[in-house]
């Protein structure tokens, strides 16, 4: 049976204190803000999670992302070492410490400027760091940053610094855009040489232009090339265990993708190179990530990236292809998702009285209490169409919402709404049907989800 360890070892902390089983799941677990790592580790979502492991299904897990779904590459066990390896654990013993936002680059794929920290932020990472550090001492791994800098970051150099792994075979793995991993960074944790280290560079590119766009204009690529020199020491001497160096492919740097490898094994001679396609997160806007996504056949670059795909130094058994070379699905520039919405509407609207006509398919299905998913203009035509009528709109929820109340009513996140006092979810932006009725089904909603356009 296929196998997954991350949600029976691993805790994935996010920068608001949001816990995950693994970074390429869909769902929170808990929030080690407000609650013990172990109570978070020993939550009933935390066991839904690994149901969808033991059951096979792994409905909860983003296909797209995880390298090991994406590439068919989990484990195959016999059922009694899956029965033995799928039994839940006291404390995890793997952590993955993408806490802190703080980077000293500002990459558009990720944020629109450097991120600067309110002492609130603070004060929770404090909080988050010194609950993570007594218990990393007991686990088997860390890794860091995957939402900012480890080496920007004082916050977890500060913990880096505190931590002392019991285990004699700790492994510990560093993600950082290479800018600050110097001599003088790495001395700060020199007490960690002993352990098991691996180092990922981040760097996107090594021709200057577009360089200094991928990082959000930062234009310093000399002090990056010397320092994967020192990183190539650090491993030529045994200092560090492995050394990978990682590139997100897109529009901007897909055509020195070859050359950008060959510079990765033969100048910096890394254990391996690591090729992601783009993933549609952070600050990007659709039409953004649908520019920058190259692998979506009707993208302009498409057929050029297949054919570079071809390049012999790209099957090089270093190269490790992280989901950069599997074809998304087609889709048309996000212009057509408000044609969609526009030609739903105004079939509603054609309607001489569209009140009565919305109300009345509300009515025959049973529903009178209903609550609208989505806060935007598509759900507040909705709720002005249902005004006066006998469908009473209890709340909006939208799971990432960043309001408390629209339109006179409470806007509730998907981990606070009650599912049991509604009996239908009026679906606003229908496009994204598909993931929002498995959020909604995960947290426990078993009523009617209708999408505005049926």
């Amino acid at each position: 049976m296929k196998y997954c360890s991350r949600p029976f070892k691993q805790l994935y902390v996010f920068p608001n204190g949001d816990v995950r089983a693994c970074g390429w799941t869909y769902v929170c677990i808990g929030n080690i803000l407000n609650k013990s790592i172990e109570e978070v580790w020993n939550s009933s979502e935390a066991e839904t999670i690994r149901d969808t492991i033991r059951d096979g299904s792994y409905s909860l897990c983003n296909n797209e992302v995880c390298p090991y779904l994406a590439n068919n590459t989990l484990p195959d066990l016999s059922q009694e070492e899956f029965t033995e390896k799928t039994i839940s654990q006291r404390l995890p013993s793997e952590f993955n410490a993408a806490y802190d936002y703080i980077c000293n680059h500002s990459c558009p794929s990720c944020r629109h400027e450097v991120f600067k920290p309110n002492d609130d932020y603070i004060k929770n990472i404090k909080i988050i760091s010194d609950k993570l550090v007594p218990v990393i001492n007991q686990a088997d791994s860390l890794s860091t940053n995957g939402n900012g800098d480890c080496f920007a970051s004082p916050y977890v150099m500060d913990m880096l610094q505190r931590i002392r792994p019991q285990r004699n075979e700790f492994l510990l793995q560093l993600e950082t855009n290479g800018v600050l991993c110097d001599e003088i960074h790495w001395e700060k944790i020199s007490h960690l040489y002993k352990n098991d280290i691996v180092i990922t560079v981040t760097p996107n590119s090594f021709e200057r232009l577009a360089y200094k766009y991928l990082s959000g204009g930062h234009d310093n690529l000399d002090t990056l090339i010397k320092n994967l020199h020192f990183i190539k020491s650090l491993r030529q001497t045994g200092k560090i265990k492995r050394f990978e160096i990682s590139i997100v492919v897109q529009d901007r740097n897909y055509r020195e993708l070859p050359s950008f490898v060959h510079r990765c094994l033969e100048e910096f001679e890394c254990d391996c190179v690591v090729i992601k396609p783009i993933f549609y997160w952070f600050a990007l806007t659709k039409e953004e990530y649908w520019f920058k996504d190259i692998l979506n056949p009707k993208h302009p670059y498409f057929n050029e990236y297949m054919e570079i795909l071809k390049d012999p130094i790209l099957m090089d058994e270093r190269v490790y292809f992280w989901g950069a070379h599997h074809i998304h699905e087609e889709k048309e520039h996000p212009y057509y998702d408000y044609k969609i919405y526009f030609d739903a509407f105004s079939k509603l609207l054609s309607n001489p009285e569209p009140q009565k006509s919305l109300e009345k398919k509300l009515i025959e299905k049973g529903y009178k209490r209903i609550s609208i998913y989505g806060v935007n203009d598509n759900a507040k035509l909705l709720f002005n169409l249902l005004k006066g009528t006998q469908i009473s709109v209890v709340e909006f929820i939208d799971k990432y919402a960043t309001v408390r109340d629209f339109c006179g009513l409470p806007v509730v996140k998907l981990d606070d709404f009650n599912a049991d006092k509604i009996e239908a979810i009026l679906v606003s932006n229908f496009v994204f049907l598909k993931n929002i009725t498995r959020d909604l089904r995960f947290f426990g909603f078993k009523g009617k989800i209708i999408p505005f356009n049926e």
